[in-house]
Parts: structure tokens; C-alpha cells; sequence
């Protein structure tokens, strides 16, 4: 059977587990979802600067220059892989973040990828002579999701070891220290000593109880002495 002062301590701990982890899973749902806005954010400013920047190099028929900006660009972790189409939406240029290293796209190795992408059309003299397509790189949320993971675990294990330190000293001071010695003095008592209770206890419904214990203890001894001296009286 276990002691009600390790039922308390359990029930407390279980709690706060179960609180804390609540607000852990809300945490890491709130944080992937500001890091999914933030390369959102990061596409679109990509896709507007590039949209702007390869007007002339595209309409001069410059390759080379394309590739150079565009490679410049994908040197952030948010992006996966930019790709430039021309007028009639034909692969123009491209680069793809490959294990960490941009490769060049080309129309042999094109790649379709199935991410979502951020598209701003590519305008000279009025007229659209390509489009850019920029893809966010979203396994780069893992390793800051992955962090936070290991800081609310560590969070976790501290608050845990903080509250059953705690915990044990206010209920060794309020719980058990008071009813070990309850146990030491109910069982010091017999009919020839009746010694008074201890006052030992912090707590209006722990002192009740002993004063109802040292009653009802009372009353039993008194009642066991009456019976003794009727019980002599009927053999003299």
C-alpha cells in the first residue's frame, strides 16, 4: 500500500508533466509555424530582388550572368533551389541545394519539386520574358525545432528536480514528520498513561483529526477502566 505522502508527491509530479508538456507541444507548434512565415518572408524578398535584378541579363541573352545572381541568392539555408523559365515557360536556368551544395540545373537534370513555390514574373519593357520560382528549403526548421526540443527536455528535467526537492521537504515537515510521531505516541499509550497529544501538525484538519484521535482514545480508556473496576468489584 502506498503512503499518502508518495500518492501526493506522484499525483503533483504527474500534473506538472502533463502541464509543462502541453505548453511544450504548443511551443514547438508555435515555433515551427513563426520559422515556416519567416522562409515565407525570405522567399518573397528572393523572388521580388530577382524579378528585378534579371531584366537585363535575361533580355541580353546573358546566361552566365543569370547563373551568378541566382547562385548568390541560394546562399541561405531557407532556400532549396531557385529556378528561372523564359517567356514560353521553358527551364531557362536553375540551382538546387543538393546536401548542403547548390548544383546547377540544366535541362538534362531538371528537377520538379513538389514544394511550394513563391513565382514573380520577369518584365521588360512592359512585356514578361520569364518568371522566377523560388522553393523553400523546410528541413531547415528541423535542427532549430530539434534545439528547442532538447531545451524544454532539459527545462523539464530541472523543474521536475526542483519541485520533488521541494515537494519532500514540505512534506516531510507538514506530512510525515507529524504522523510518525502520531504513530510513536498512540503507541506509547496504555490505560496507566495517557499522555497528551503532540503538537506537531501545521494544519487546521490534520490538528482536528488529533484531537479526535486523542478523544476517542480517551473515552476508550476511560470506559476500559470502568470496566476493570466494575469487573473487581463483582469478584470481592
Amino acid at each position: 500500500m502506498k503512503s499518502i505522502s508518495n500518492q501526493i508527491f506522484i499525483s503533483i509530479l504527474f500534473t506538472v508533466i502533463i502541464v509543462f508538456g502541453g505548453w511544450g507541444i504548443y511551443e514547438i507548434e508555435n515555433t515551427k509555424e513563426r520559422e515556416e512565415k519567416l522562409i515565407l518572408q525570405r522567399q518573397a524578398i528572393v523572388a521580388d530582388r530577382l524579378s528585378v535584378s534579371l531584366e537585363y541579363p535575361i533580355s541580353s541573352f546573358n546566361k552566365e550572368d543569370v547563373e551568378k545572381q541566382i547562385k548568390s541568392q541560394i546562399q541561405s539555408e531557407t532556400i532549396l533551389s531557385i529556378q528561372i523559365f523564359d517567356e514560353k515557360n521553358k527551364p531557362y536556368a536553375g540551382i538546387i541545394r543538393n546536401n548542403q551544395s547548390p548544383a546547377s540545373l540544366t535541362e538534362n537534370n531538371w528537377t520538379k519539386i513538389k514544394e511550394q513555390a513563391v513565382v514573380r514574373p520577369i518584365f521588360h519593357k512592359n512585356k514578361t520574358i520569364g518568371k522566377v520560382a523560388v522553393y523553400a528549403n523546410k528541413k531547415s526548421i528541423k535542427p532549430i525545432i530539434s534545439d528547442l526540443i532538447f531545451k524544454l527536455i532539459i527545462q523539464l528535467i530541472i523543474l521536475i528536480f526542483t519541485i520533488a526537492t521541494v515537494l519532500y521537504l514540505i512534506l516531510r515537515k507538514v506530512i510525515i514528520k507529524p504522523l510518525l510521531s502520531l504513530k510513536q505516541w498512540s503507541e506509547s499509550i496504555d490505560s496507566n498513561n495517557i499522555s497528551l497529544s503532540p503538537e506537531v501538525f501545521k494544519s487546521k484538519e490534520l490538528n482536528s483529526l488529533m484531537n479526535s484521535f486523542s478523544l476517542m482514545t480517551e473515552r476508550l480508556i476511560s470506559s476500559n477502566n470502568e470496566i476493570s473496576e466494575k469487573n473487581r468489584q463483582l469478584y470481592r
